[in-house]
């Protein structure tokens, strides 16, 4: 079941620095198929697991949430999914507009 996020709940998930954490996160959870539920919703490229195309990872200063970027067929659009480090969940999606603050 996707859960997409609002402007706010995805603020409260972040801090004032995000750290990119790429190279070095640790999955605590399987994407795939919340991710192939995106794709079966044309939310993410229909290519974005078999090919592993994670655009970037960034965790908050407090270590208990990761957003990971997927990218979508707009290169100023990405998918985040939000990972909740501590339950070991995903907490759900926002969509994410290079070109708008959340919650604006």
């Amino acid at each position: 079941m996707l859960i997409e996020l609002t402007p706010e709940e995805f603020i409260l998930t972040m801090s004032a620095e995000m750290e990119d954490v790429t190279e070095t996160a640790e999955a605590v959870v399987d994407i795939t198929p919340y991710a192939n539920a995106l794709i079966a919703e044309r939310l993410i490229l229909p290519n974005t697991i078999d090919e592993e195309l994670i655009e970037i990872i960034y965790r908050n200063e407090e270590q208990t949430f990761d957003h990971v970027l997927l990218p979508t067929d707009n290169e100023e659009i990405f998918i985040a999914l939000v990972i909740d480090l501590e339950n070991e969940r995903i907490v759900g999606h926002y969509r994410m507009d290079l070109n708008e603050e959340p919650g604006a």
